[in-house]
């Protein structure tokens, strides 16, 4: 949009200085103000090795937006009276165990154990004798005291046929604590909602998405990741960052920019790290959690949508956002959500972050302002929250 050129300048100049400070190959953005896609842009490259630059039909690893779609499911089940939030796990899934829980055990702990003797009793804490059910509304919360990865599970390689199968990998560990109690953030509360959907609808879980969200809302360029799709053109490559190794193969980054003075990471640093491939993943353990590809575009009409658009009715967006008794800071159903702290709590900030296997990223809603800022970067443990200051820039 001509009206915000002098803007889009600056942000511009904003991101590419973050992509050289952070060493990011290629990052992706793009702006909704008004109900208007007012600006999208590529930086850096898609793949370093072949020289292609990121632009904003680039699809990259989402990583944990996908929360937000599949709370989008969820809410077009609500509004559909096919769940509820109260709803317990074993309503949709007859076979899901109750589950004693982890008790706390932090008065036995002294202030003074070393970190590792602290975890070591946390692992032997004693479980209760009541058996819990965990209900739809704490696993979109992250109140159920799932636990989240641990060993290599971040790092499956291993492929599942439905949403059921990778459930076999948590399903009977103990909770982390009583559900509804506390909040621990863990992906494979979004695994167990993937299942519950395919159990009231009948359909592949990546089937649903597609029909009743990505499709709905002209997200042509979101799809799920899979072995067959892995090339898909126009896909961006993923890279990890980490200690070089003499003897290793790792991508050259610095013959893109060896004249400019801007550094790619903190001196310090800069002769310890370089950049690698990421690792290859099979993501059908987390589709629901972290699972799907897109570009900053489909992302930033999948936020508007949500917030501004009829996909939703307005009690089912209540159900997802939180209400108002809650904290300046709260976990939605899928998303975060920050208020005014003031007599009338209004919502300021809806948003949600993402880190995968190769990439990070943002979507950044402003409700009070109209505006959407979707962030896509192809680099693992970059810093994807840039979309704050972008959006300043297109503030009235």
């Amino acid at each position: 949009s001509f009206r915000y050129t002098n803007q889009a300048k600056l942000a511009s100049k904003y991101i590419e200085t973050e992509r050289l400070i952070q060493g990011i190959p290629g990052i992706t953005v793009a702006v909704i103000k008004d109900d208007e896609l007012i600006w999208s842009k590529g930086f850096g490259y898609a793949d370093i090795e072949n020289r292609i630059k990121a632009h904003p039909q680039c699809l990259m690893r989402v990583a944990s937006i996908s929360k937000a779609f599949t709370s989008a499911a969820i809410g077009i089940l609500l509004q559909r009276h096919q769940l509820k939030l109260s709803d317990s796990v074993q309503t949709y899934l007859n076979e899901y165990p109750l589950l004693p829980y982890k008790l706390s055990i932090n008065d036995k702990i002294d202030d003074s154990s070393d970190h590792n003797s602290k975890e070591e009793a946390q692992q032997e804490a004693p479980l209760s004798d009541e058996l819990c059910s965990i209900t739809v509304e704490q696993l979109c919360r992250h109140q159920s005291g799932i636990r989240h990865y641990k060993n290599d599970e971040f790092l499956s390689r291993h492929r599942y046929n439905d949403s059921e199968q990778p459930l076999q990998v948590f399903i009977n560990d103990a909770l982390q604590f009583k559900p509804g109690t506390n909040f621990q953030y863990s992906t494979y509360n979004y695994s167990v909602l993937a299942a519950i959907i395919e159990g009231i609808t009948t359909q592949k879980f990546v089937h649903f998405m597609q029909r009743e969200i990505f499709d709905r809302l002209h997200m042509f360029h979101t799809v799920y990741e899979t072995d067959e799709n892995i090339f898909c053109y126009p896909r961006s490559r993923q890279y990890v960052r980490k200690q070089c190794n003499d003897d290793d193969d790792f991508v050259d980054l610095y013959v893109e920019k060896r004249a400019s003075n801007a550094p790619f990471l903190p001196s310090q640093k800069r002769n310890k790290l370089r950049l690698y491939h990421a690792p290859f993943v099979d993501q059908s353990n987390k589709f629901a959690g972290g699972g799907f590809l897109s570009t900053c575009f489909d992302v930033a009409r999948f936020g508007h949508a949500m917030v501004f658009g009829d996909l939703l009715t307005e009690e089912a967006k209540y159900a997802l956002f939180g209400d108002e008794r809650h904290a300046e800071y709260e976990y939605g159903c899928g998303w975060s959500i920050y208020r005014q702290q003031s007599d009338t709590r209004r919502i300021v900030e809806i948003s949600h972050s993402g880190g995968a296997v190769g990439g990070c990223s943002h979507l950044l809603i402003l409700p009070q302002h109209k505006i959407v800022v979707a962030v896509l970067m192809n680099l693992e443990d970059a810093n994807p929250y840039i979309s704050r200051q972008i959006a300043k820039f297109f503030l009235d």
